[in-house]
């Protein structure tokens, strides 16, 4: 820190020393920068902390901690995060336009930069994949009102029970249908858990379908490529196999179908982005 100052002379004190500038500066060396990042700057980091930071980093990265602490506050909890929370980070980085750089935590080299490239050439589809182990359970004649999503997915979650694809529809009788898809070995827990509280819930009653099966194309660029999703389910119709749900996100599509037409459909989704092998 440089700080600019005049002497001024005080009615009651006499002559004072009054800073008329402050300029805030980065540390230039390491020693430096561990007394930094110590001093208080960043909430829960010490000397070891600290050091182990600069040890890992170096000075070439100081600009990032010089910015109210940006990257040291997730310094001990990151290698605890999951793949999930990750996408994540990457999905914020992308939305406020932020580049990443994924580094190792054993070397000091440069990482792996994440920025978003906004031009794409074409979709780069990874693969056809199916699922089988899957069930779909349907909450039937449920109050369109506030707060019954939530209800019910808090009782899943509570029991430790994973969905994946949710759909809700809504009736003309001011009622509406929740269905969702969960592995096929929580089926029978799932409805106990949800009959046990129908009465909380105010639902008609449940529909269970245990012979489906997922088929989801994978790759990059789905948002950002007209037409991907309609070439698949062009595959699927001219297979005269059914759609029963669908599922999107950046980087799949997936469709629930008959667990009989799995095979069917993934090769026929298959031949149409790869062709015939």
């Amino acid at each position: 820190m440089t700080v600019t100052d005049v002497w001024e002379r005080h009615p009651q004190h006499g002559e004072q020393l009054r800073a008329s500038e402050v300029e805030r500066s980065l540390p230039e060396d390491e020693e430096e920068m561990v007394s930094y990042l110590s001093s208080g700057v960043l909430k829960g980091v010490g000397p070891a902390t600290a050091r182990n930071i600069v040890e890992r980093f170096g000075l070439e990265k100081r600009h990032f901690f010089g910015q109210e602490g940006i990257l040291a506050p997730n310094y001990r909890d990151i290698l605890s995060r999951s793949p999930e929370e990750i996408a994540q980070w990457v999905e914020l980085a992308k939305k406020y336009h932020v580049n990443m750089e994924v580094v190792s935590s054993l070397e000091r080299k440069p990482g792996t930069k994440v920025k978003e490239v906004v031009k794409m050439e074409k979709t780069n589809i990874a693969g056809v994949a199916k699922d089988v182990s899957i069930a779909r359970i349907a909450v039937v004649g449920l109050e369109h009102s506030p707060g019954v999503a939530f209800r019910i997915f808090s009782l899943l979650g509570k029991a430790n029970i994973n969905v994946d694809a949710i759909i809700q529809s809504i009736g003309r009788d001011e009622s509406k249908d929740i269905s969702f898809t969960l592995p096929r070995a929580d089926v029978e827990e799932a409805v106990r858990v949800l009959e046990e509280q129908k009465g909380a819930l105010h639902f008609d009653h449940l529909t269970v379908e245990d012979k489906i099966a997922k088929v989801s194309i994978v790759g990059a660029g789905m948002m950002t490529t007209p037409g991907v999703a309609a070439k698949m389910f062009e595959a699927l119709y001219d297979a005269n196999i059914n759609i029963q749900m669908i599922n999107t996100s950046e980087i799949r599509v997936s469709v629930l179908i008959d667990e009989n037409d799995a095979a069917a459909a993934v090769r026929a989704v298959h031949d149409k982005f790869f062709g015939e092998v």
